[in-house]
Order: C-alpha cells, then structure tokens, then sequence
C-alpha cells in the first residue's frame, strides 16, 4: 500500500486506509493442471508401492 506521503507498507504493518492510497495486488499466474499432475503422480507412487509390497509379501 502506498499513501499519499509517499510511503509504503505492507499489507500486514500499514495503517487504515487514507483517500488517495494506492493498494497493489500482485498478479498471480494460475497452473491448475500442474495442480492435477502433481496429485496424479503422488497417487500413483501410492499404488505402485503398495502392488510392490503386495507382490514381494504374497504368501
């Protein structure tokens, strides 16, 4: 957040709001399908280890 005065703070240490202060949002880049693969790839490391496990310890 920047004030009139010229000063800046963060969002977390800035005083209320004043007319005329500028608040930026930084842009964030959105990868949902990565979200997806990553969820993937861990499920099927589960499943690999345990079919492993399953087959090394078949009675």
């Amino acid at each position: 957040m920047t004030y009139r005065s010229g000063k800046t703070y963060s969002l977390a240490e800035a005083p209320p709001l004043e007319p005329g202060a500028v608040v930026s949002v930084p842009e964030v880049s959105v990868r949902w399908y990565q979200d997806y693969l990553a969820i993937a790839q861990a499920v099927s490391s589960i499943i690999t280890a345990y079919t492993s496990l399953f087959f090394l310890f078949k009675q």
